[in-house]
């Protein structure tokens, strides 16, 4: 007579062994929510926000004409140093 099994490969757990592994799986499940909530974030330094304005200009074009260019020119001209 041969005999097969149906639940082949079926863990049968004693109800301690069955609590201990409740246990473990709810503290994996609360570790991967906590790492689920956690998000990366960043600050932006003063002096990195006071230059958000000149590259909103920048990039709207308000330097591409020539008066600020030469405007531009005379101060980088007077402020670095002579050689």
């Amino acid at each position: 007579m041969n005999i097969q099994s149906i639940n082949a490969g079926v863990n049968v757990y004693s109800s301690k062994e069955k609590t201990e592994l409740n246990k473990r799986y709810q503290e994996e499940n609360e570790k991967s929510n906590v790492a689920k909530n956690k998000s990366d974030s960043f600050t932006i330094s003063p002096e990195a926000q006071k230059l958000i304005p000149i590259m909103s200009n920048i990039k709207n074009g308000v330097y591409n004409s020539t008066e600020v260019m030469k405007k531009v020119a005379e101060k980088l001209n007077s402020e670095l140093p002579k050689i």
